[in-house]
């Protein structure tokens, strides 16, 4: 077996080259809230969260020249079988056909890119890899990116091992889970290179799977874990057709990187002397943790479930965030924790029906004669088979396609699937004109992926002139996105945030609503509105807004500030209520981020308990507004203090320092109020319980 590493063509190195970068900074998801603060290039390059739709745009460019660069050097491409071209090119159609009806047009145009992109890697994959040393070269790439992403973790841990020895490394992506899944795929990668390579590289392809395998370790995902397992036993079953030693060699390295990985996985999460907490204690004590995410996801399925049920041909690409609440089941979420049914809630039924018969045709024919194929291909189509049935079965508790990184390295290993079948393309002759429309249709391509992206790094650009306080500049940057992309949500809310004129705000307002309802920005239409005394318009707006998240807590708290302020105690009352109703909802009771306790709901108590003046009463409704604010003081800020001790500006998820010191002042005023009526009561205990509450609070804002 020929075991030298060829140099790859133009279109092979930019191919690989894309996938390479997609797993190393493909690892965002769109963000409204996130200033850039390097120039659009660098920051897209390293993956910064401020503009993941550039970074998108990067690969795409790259996918699109090697494409380009195969129609202007042959004559002859490799073309995936007929079923599975059109299956894949029918799911493509279904998903931006959903933008038609989205009411998030420039979230849902944003969102098509990652999907463009993967698709037209597919085809490039399958047009410029090859059928020998392409498909080889795609998995150098993978496990190359890996170890960079890997040895990110490894040194991130490192760093915070010794502040927090549970943390649970991201190495440069969103959240631990999606490292995990990402470096799945790389491991199998890994694994199939290793018995195809000689001593040297051999070795060091060795290396590099056994840091991978620690980092997955150190990501904590038990249900990565678990998929990675089942991708192990699909490999070893698949490499035992190939002969001889390359069968054992495969075997052993699977066997290897395990055990290795978990060894040494062990030695760098031991705790310090004088014991302590480790980091693989969550997967140790699984039972402490499994139980709030497993109902979070459960309760996110079933949201999920009745959007679908709600709308069946989708709620538009990329809306999931935006649409997620509208059972009332749980907060809005970014992701549904399953590809899936979150493609169902995007796109419609159809378009996962399209998936799956894409995926299934793909499978046929991928299997189709195996057993007659040599060893080398039989260890490659093993390890290709190991990391496709591995993501696909974590997304099924996760939404790994909604991550380029992971979605790009899937596809590219779908379409070497494809090369490595042993009928799985056929040569296609192109005439000089088809070519010359390919090349232009790739052109195309760029600009559409572009063109949400160059949107993104405006915004990104003017958010950051905001922190700056470079009033100019944000304007500057904010007008201009928002005359690229009319269609956009955000620029005309950055606008409006800027705006010092009350009329010229609220027509921002209605531009921003209209391209992008969400509950944000009716909410600041709604306080727009109200300021201008028009309360009635203000409260409809809001009502609006309740109808696509009806326990939104700080859509709530808005409208009953707004009757307040109106003077109409009646309908104050009756939304305060509504707001303490929620308390015992599963939307309020199972949360995303359990650390971060919810305070409106307290807020709605101490107004209704200034409403009467029974004591027993206000006892009823200001004893659990204590309770919350007790245990925001004990799991919340503890968290926000230490974020911003370093950056007083820096969040914890969507809690801030100012704000933050603002609930610790409400609580304690609630308890000095408690202590206050104990004592009136003549119950000494429980006022000597609130008081010492209150000092608890008086405490925490003096340190």
């Amino acid at each position: 077996m020929d075991r030298s590493i060829k140099l790859p063509s133009l279109p092979q190195a930019l191919m690989v080259l894309a996938v390479f970068l997609a797993v190393v900074s493909g690892g965002q998801v769109p963000n409204d809230s996130i200033p850039l603060s390097d120039s659009p290039l660098i920051a897209a390059l390293g993956g910064d969260p401020a503009v993941p739709l550039l970074t998108v745009g990067i690969i795409a460019f790259l996918v699109a020249i090697a494409g380009i660069s195969a129609f202007l050097q042959r004559r002859v491409v490799q073309f995936p079988a007929l079923p599975v071209a059109v299956s894949c090119g029918l799911f493509l159609v279904s998903l931006l056909v959903s933008i038609v009806w989205s009411g998030f047009r420039g979230v849902s145009l944003g969102a098509s890119t990652a999907w463009l992109t993967y698709v037209a890697t597919f085809f490039v994959s399958v047009m410029v890899l090859g059928r020998k040393s392409g498909p080889r070269m795609l998995l150098i790439a993978l496990l190359a990116a890996g170890t960079v992403v890997s040895l990110k973790g490894i040194m991130e841990y490192g760093d915070m091992k010794w502040r927090d020895p549970t943390w649970r490394i991201f190495a440069g992506w969103v959240n631990p889970n999606a490292t995990a899944a990402v470096l799945m795929i790389c491991l199998f990668a890994g694994l199939g290179c290793i018995p195809q390579l000689s001593r040297l590289p051999r070795l060091l392809a060795g290396l590099g799977t056994t840091l991978i395998m620690v980092a997955i370790y150190l990501t904590q995902s038990k249900g990565a874990l678990l998929c990675l397992g089942a991708g192990l036993v699909a490999f070893v079953v698949f490499a035992a057709v190939a002969g001889g030693t390359l069968r054992k060699v495969a075997i052993g390295a699977a066997a290897f990187a395990a055990v290795a990985g978990f060894a040494l996985g062990i030695v760098m999460t031991r705790p310090a002397a004088g014991g302590g907490a480790v980091s693989l204690g969550r997967i140790s004590n699984s039972s402490n943790t499994s139980e709030q995410s497993a109902g979070f996801r459960q309760a996110l399925w079933k949201g999920t479930i009745e959007l679908i049920k709600d709308r069946p041909q989708g709620f538009g690409l990329g809306t999931y965030r935006h649409e997620s609440a509208r059972p009332g089941i749980t907060t809005q979420t970014v992701f549904a924790h399953n590809a899936y049914l979150q493609i169902g809630a995007d796109a419609g039924v159809v378009a996962v029906l399209l998936l799956l018969a894409f995926l299934g045709l793909w499978l046929v024919v991928f299997l189709r004669g195996s057993r007659k194929q040599s060893a080398d291909i039989s260890i490659t189509k093993a390890a290709i088979f190991a990391a496709v049935l591995a993501v696909l079965a974590h997304s099924l508790v996760d939404s790994d396609l909604y991550y380029a990184g992971i979605g790009v390295a899937v596809f590219a290993l779908l379409g070497a699937g494809i090369l490595v079948a042993s009928d799985g393309v056929t040569p296609e002759l192109i005439p000089a004109r088809l070519r010359g429309m390919s090349i232009a249709s790739l052109t195309l391509f760029v600009f559409l992926v572009m063109y949400p992206a160059v949107n993104e790094s405006m915004r990104s650009q003017s958010r950051d002139s905001l922190r700056r306080q470079d009033l100019a500049g944000a304007k500057a940057n904010a007008l201009a996105a928002f005359q690229w992309m009319p269609i956009d949500g955000d620029a005309p809310y950055l606008l409006a945030r800027m705006s010092q004129s009350t009329s010229e705000r609220g027509d921002l307002l209605r531009i921003a609503v209209e391209n992008a309802p969400s509950t944000r920005n009716l909410r600041a239409l709604a306080t727009n509105l109200a300021q201008t005394g028009d309360r009635t318009a203000a409260v409809a707006a809001l009502e609006s807004a309740l109808r696509r998240d009806q326990n939104n807590l700080l859509t709530l708290k808005l409208l009953l500030q707004i009757q307040r302020d109106g003077q109409d105690p009646e309908a104050a009352k009756e939304t305060a209520q509504r707001l303490v109703a929620v308390e015992q909802t599963g939307y309020y009771l199972i949360r995303s981020l359990p650390e971060i306790v919810p305070t409106e709901t307290a807020e709605a108590r101490e107004f209704l308990a200034g409403q009467t003046s029974v004591r027993q009463e206000q006892i009823a409704l200001l004893k659990p507004a204590l309770a919350i604010y007790r245990e925001y003081l004990a799991s919340t800020w503890p968290l926000v203090d230490r974020a911003t001790k370093a950056d007083p500006n820096a969040n914890f998820g969507d809690e801030n320092l100012p704000g933050a010191r603002k609930r610790l002042e409400n609580g304690q005023r609630i308890a000095e109020t408690l202590a206050s009526i104990y004592r009136a009561s003549g119950d000494a205990v429980e006022a000597a319980e609130a008081a010492t509450a209150a000092a608890a609070f008086r405490d925490a804002l003096v340190k």
